[in-house]
């Protein structure tokens, strides 16, 4: 009997390459010196940049902030690196103590009429300056005006894209029916047949007016993506928003927790010397200190949390992340972000 022949071995199909990500970055108006140095440092890093120069003021007029540098050498540079350049516009004062304001949105997009004046308003800073497209960055409106949100977006993005402009919108963190009740005036399916990205603000999950606790942490941005996934959204549309920020909170106190850059979280280590702690389930930095018998807890977002939810983005299949925001993060991400574009 003839022996028989052996199998020829199995051949495994080549593992495809996951999908890399664009990289957008923020520049705040407040801390516009530090940002732009950041952006030009690392710009052979990013692919898009926004500039946070506009507000709709109490007249509903698109505005420049008072202390905003329209500094177009900065868009000269994004050109010259291949950057798409967006002007991001809020419905955030500019006075201390501003609150996002829903009526002046409301006033902006209640009927067609309006609609149109809002958009030839924002028409007219694309003639001023030579912008790639817009971030409509819209927060804390009031539900009821869903309908009218989505035909803003909609009419806007016929209008840009005749102009061969882009258009994003900056979307709320949702992870659950009580936040979608909270953020219900996006409708986010429909926002992402007409809008050319959506950003979502994936942080505030602690915020500087709440207990202690992780800005993002991994299971919360994870929920985020799952529900943005179950809305049948094309998920190259979708950037995933990483803060690059820390909160310091007084335990036992009223006041809001102290904002903190990352060298300001390594001034504290040193200061105090301790070792910085990381929680593995929550994938996030943090640590607590003891100054004059005060308690302090400090979390915040370094290299080691970005990249996380980066890899959490590409398995997912996103297009993008934007980072919230330019100047000061932790340098160390430059590093991170390489191996995703």
């Amino acid at each position: 009997m003839a022996r028989p022949k052996p199998e020829p071995p199995h051949e495994t199909s080549p593992q495809l390459p996951k999908n890399s990500l664009l990289i957008r970055g923020s520049i705040p108006y407040w801390d516009q010196q530090k940002a732009t140095q950041s952006f030009a440092e690392n710009v052979s890093n990013l692919n898009q940049v926004a500039l946070f120069w506009y507000y709709i003021d109490s007249n509903g007029k698109a505005t420049k902030y008072t202390y905003a540098l329209e500094n177009p050498s900065i868009l000269t540079l994004a050109h010259q690196n291949n950057i798409k350049a967006f002007f991001t516009l809020t419905n955030l004062g500019e006075r201390a103590g501003d609150n996002w304001d829903s009526k002046r949105v409301e006033e902006v997009i209640k009927d067609n009429n309006s609609r149109a004046k809002h958009i030839e308003d924002i028409l007219n800073i694309f003639s001023r300056l030579p912008f790639d497209g817009v971030s409509i960055d819209y927060e804390e409106v009031a539900p009821s005006q869903r309908d009218n949100f989505s035909s803003f977006i909609k009419q806007l993005a016929a209008s840009l894209h005749q102009r061969g402009k882009l258009l994003n919108v900056a979307i709320h963190p949702v992870t659950d029916s009580n936040s979608e009740k909270r953020y219900y005036f996006q409708d986010v399916k429909n926002l992402s047949e007409s809008a050319d990205y959506l950003a979502v603000m994936a942080y505030g999950e602690h915020e500087n007016d709440s207990g202690p606790g992780p800005i993002a942490s991994y299971p919360w941005v994870n929920k985020i993506i799952t529900y943005l996934k179950a809305k049948n959204i094309p998920l190259q549309k979708i950037f995933l928003g990483i803060p690059l920020y820390g909160y310091d909170w007084t335990e036992g106190s009223n006041n809001p927790a102290t904002d903190l850059t990352y060298q300001d979280t390594q001034n504290l280590l040193a200061q105090f010397r301790l070792n910085l702690e990381w929680d593995e389930q929550l994938k996030s930095s943090h640590f607590t200190y003891n100054n004059q018998g005060q308690v302090h807890q400090v979390w915040f977002e370094g290299s080691r949390s970005v990249e996380q939810k980066m890899k959490l983005a590409q398995d997912a299949g996103l297009g993008g992340v934007s980072f919230w925001r330019l100047g000061e993060e932790d340098p160390n991400i430059w590093a991170e972000i390489k191996q995703f574009k």
